[in-house]
């Protein structure tokens, strides 16, 4: 049945057919959700080329802080009118986006509001849930939620920059190459890695032979700690020892760290340190000891075993 009046203005075609409500169309769709079954009660189609036809809004004038307000709400009752109390987890409203996919129109993403928690007079906890739907999917999985004490909960990798949220686990993730940010507030990178550690000589490099030559770093915005195992059978080198292949260059004004030894023949010094020297991707092996200058450890053609756990920023 065609609805003229004043509403024939303002619309296309308006249709009412079977308790159903139809602008632009004269037979309702029931496509929707990747099925045959599901009728709104509303409904509005066009076919137009005309970008602007594809557009539907609801606009207030008024000198006041109000705007225009689209009301989505939900009772469990059984009539209309009804005021009956909803649920805690009952879904209070929804909007769904849907594409066709050649035979029914399937949902690709979705925004639910749902009751968060025990409702009562005058107290209606609430949660908005987003969904999207996986490539090679058909139907949605919630991925973020804003639950009634606030903040934030993502269910998988939350990314920054223009890095690829991970599928793995949950986190943040980071662009591959950073994205420096000149707010000393701002945490910027975070990285794991591994690296090769070397010894060599300061004067000449020479030929180290090694049985291990382990480094792992983790890297929080301009922090770095490395961690870092040598052992070694001979080196050639000659003048100070210089411990190198750290994975980032080191900042001013460098950094220390106690080394754990076996085998090494110290040049001096009543304990040995490590000093990241600035500006440079080694550390120097000192001797130190009380009231006294420190040595410079030099290489050492033997069998010796360095181990130690450094700090520093980039």
């Amino acid at each position: 049945m065609t609805i003229n009046r004043d509403l024939a203005n303002l619309v296309p075609t308006l249709y009412q057919t079977s308790s159903k409500i139809l602008v632009g169309v004269t037979t309702a769709r029931s496509d929707f959700f990747n099925q045959g079954t599901v009728n709104p009660k509303f409904q509005v189609e066009t076919a137009a080329s005309d970008n602007l036809n594809r557009f539907a809004s609801v606009t207030t004038n008024n000198s006041d802080t109000g705007g225009a307000t689209l009301l989505l709400a939900k009772t469990r009752g059984t009539t209309t009118g009804a005021v009956t109390i909803v649920q805690n987890d009952d879904q209070i409203g929804a909007i769904s986006f849907q594409g066709a996919d050649g035979v029914n129109l399937v949902e690709a993403a979705r925004i639910e509001a749902k009751v968060d928690g025990t409702p009562g007079s005058d107290d209606m906890p609430g949660r908005l849930v987003f969904f999207t739907t996986a490539d090679g999917a058909a139907s949605s999985t919630e991925r973020m939620r804003i639950p009634a004490t606030g903040g934030l909960q993502v269910v998988n990798c939350v990314s920054v920059g223009n890095a690829t949220p991970s599928t793995s686990g949950a986190g943040i993730t980071f662009p591959a190459t950073q994205s420096a940010s000149t707010d000393a507030n701002t945490l910027d990178d975070y990285e794991e890695g591994t690296f090769t550690p070397t010894l060599t000589g300061e004067t000449t490099a020479g030929t180290t032979t090694y049985t291990t030559q382990t480094g792992v770093y983790t890297k929080i915005g301009r922090q770095v700690t490395c961690i870092v195992s040598i052992v070694y059978t001979a080196a050639t080198g000659t003048g100070n020892m210089l411990l190198g292949g750290l994975p980032f260059t080191i900042a001013s004004p460098g950094a220390v760290a106690a080394l754990e030894t076996s085998g090494l023949n110290w040049t001096g010094g009543t304990y040995l340190v490590v000093f990241g020297e600035p500006s440079s991707t080694y550390c120097y092996v000192f001797g130190e000891a009380d009231d006294a200058n420190r040595t410079f450890q030099t290489v050492t053609n033997e069998t010796a075993v360095l181990r130690f756990t450094l700090t520093y920023f980039v």
